[in-house]
C-alpha cells in the first residue's frame, strides 16, 4: 500500500456509537463517520441485510453534526 493511502486510513470505531464518542471526534473525522456510516447501510440494503442498528448509529452522528452546526463550530 502507497504512502499516501496509508495517511488516508483512520481507525474505524466498530463499538456502538455513544454521545461521548462523537462528542471526542473532530470535525473531519465526524464528518467521516457520517460518510463511512452511510456507505455501510447502502450496502447492506442491496445485500438484503438488516440494517437498523446502523441507521441508529446515523441518527446519533447526525445528531452530534446538527448540534455542532448550531453551535457555530462546523462548518458546511
Amino acid at each position: 500500500m502507497s504512502d499516501e493511502k496509508q495517511s488516508n486510513k483512520r481507525h474505524v470505531h466498530r463499538g456502538p456509537v455513544t454521545e461521548f464518542y462523537l462528542s471526542k471526534l473532530s470535525d473531519d473525522d465526524l464528518k467521516k463517520a457520517f460518510l463511512d456510516i452511510r456507505a455501510s447501510i447502502n450496502k447492506g440494503r442491496r445485500q438484503k441485510k438488516n440494517v437498523k442498528h446502523r441507521e441508529v448509529d446515523l441518527c446519533y452522528i447526525q445528531r452530534e453534526i446538527q448540534m455542532r452546526r448550531k453551535a457555530g463550530t462546523l462548518k458546511k
